[in-house]
């Protein structure tokens, strides 16, 4: 994926990449974000969601991974910003 396919993916999801940033401080519970975006209006429905997410996934810019305690994967997943979506929101290289 080019980087401006990235910054076209950035630009689209941009409202969730800013609560990840600042609310989250670059690292989110993926049903706090869930639970953020619900309350903004961006999304109503959880699949529409997780479309979005996976979208950012796919093309690295966030990293969704199992969270552990006590050396067992829960059922929450964190989201943390991977370089690029950093750079994008912070606007350093732009």
């Amino acid at each position: 994926m080019t980087n401006n396919e990235k910054e076209a993916i950035c630009q689209q999801h941009r409202i969730y990449l800013s609560i990840i940033y600042s609310l989250g401080n670059k690292v989110i519970v993926m049903k706090q974000l869930f639970a953020y975006a619900k309350a903004l209006g961006i999304t109503n429905t959880y699949s529409v969601f997780l479309d979005h997410i996976h979208e950012l996934v796919s093309a690295e810019i966030i990293r969704q991974e199992a969270f552990t305690a006590y050396n067992k994967t829960t059922s929450l997943h964190m989201l943390t910003l991977r370089k690029f979506g950093i750079r994008y929101i912070s606007g350093i290289g732009w």
